[in-house]
């Protein structure tokens, strides 16, 4: 058990293989041009997001009211459009990242997340009636004490995970040889990545319409409750739910790839460490960033280890001594 496999599997010629419309349906919506359009309507949308939403404040100052309830009267509250713009872009890299590397993907989760605890510091601030509140307030004192230290942290390990990520590997570098095993395991991978973004424009959709329902019932005065995307809502919890089946899948099917140790044992890592991200989400504050802290060291670890991992010596080939008895 160790070697890298090289033998393929072809499919019939001439036959339909969805698997290979899936393919081609993720290289389609994968196209850079279309890449940068998404990055570009992102921009747009949180530009004009934050615009729109401190207009709609500095309305609710005058007249008050269902629309009060809504936007809220703090100018800081303005700051979380733009952050659920940056938010779902991030998930649409993540998604598109997953045939490209297993290891790109784990660190934009990463940064989903550390997104995630650096937007609570506004939430937290936009729920004070106005700043001096904070100096006066001292569980608000800790809460965002605890939403930067926490962000910091992570934003450090993140940009460690990506420098253990840039490590040479020998045996890394050998999966990457071109071959018509890798060929068909990157096809499956860009098939179940072209499922995920379906999956990602329906969750979307359905918590659009969604916070759209509840922001009436806001106006209509039937409930007092703010909608916002947050990380509590069914959208992130759902969509790293089904991304730990993705990735349980991604690594059987990488067994055709190499059923190596360190390779299993890496992505079996990873897939713990995207659970423990599902759990941080559904966490509450500090245990929300503790978590997240625990799951980026993990991989961190993990991935360190992946990397200067030492050759199988009873793979190599036998040597002799200078008695003419084996070496190892």
């Amino acid at each position: 058990m160790g070697r890298p496999l090289t033998s393929p599997v072809a499919a019939p010629e001439g036959r339909f293989s969805l698997l290979a419309l899936l393919a081609r349906g993720y290289d389609w919506i994968a196209a850079p041009h279309r890449r940068h359009a998404a990055e570009q309507a992102m921009v747009q949308i949180a530009a004009w997001g934050l615009l729109l939403h401190l207009s709609l404040i500095a309305l609710a100052w005058v007249i008050g009211g269902p629309l009060e309830d809504l936007v809220g009267r703090n100018w800081l509250a303005a700051l979380y459009t733009p952050f659920a713009a940056i938010l779902i872009f991030e998930v649409l890299l993540l998604v598109l990242a997953i045939p490209e590397s297993t290891t790109r993907a784990m660190a934009l989760q990463f940064q989903i997340i550390s997104l995630i605890v650096i937007r609570n510091g506004f939430k937290d601030l936009a729920a004070l009636e106005h700043l001096g509140r904070l100096l006066e307030d001292p569980q608000a004192q800790i809460r965002l004490g605890l939403d930067i230290v926490g962000g910091v942290t992570l934003f450090g390990l993140v940009s460690v995970f990506y420098w253990v990520a840039g490590w040479p590997s020998a045996y890394q570098q050998a999966l990457r040889t071109p071959s018509p095993v890798l060929a068909r395991f990157i096809e499956r991978k860009k098939a179940i990545a072209f499922v995920l973004s379906l999956v990602f424009a329906a969750l979307l959709g359905g918590t659009l319409i969604q916070w759209v329902r509840d922001a009436w019932a806001v106006l209509s005065g039937v409930a007092a409750t703010q909608p916002s995307l947050s990380p509590t809502t069914p959208f992130f919890q759902t969509l790293f739910a089904i991304m730990i089946i993705a990735d349980i899948l991604i690594l059987v099917l990488s067994l055709q790839l190499s059923d190596a140790y360190q390779q299993v044992f890496r992505g079996a890592s990873f897939v713990l460490a995207t659970i423990l991200l599902r759990v941080a989400l559904s966490a509450e504050r500090p245990l929300q960033v503790g978590i997240a802290i625990l799951a980026v060291l993990f991989s961190i670890a993990i991935l360190a280890i992946y990397k200067k991992w030492a050759p199988d010596p009873w793979e190599s080939p036998p040597e002799s001594d200078e008695e003419g008895s084996p070496h190892r």
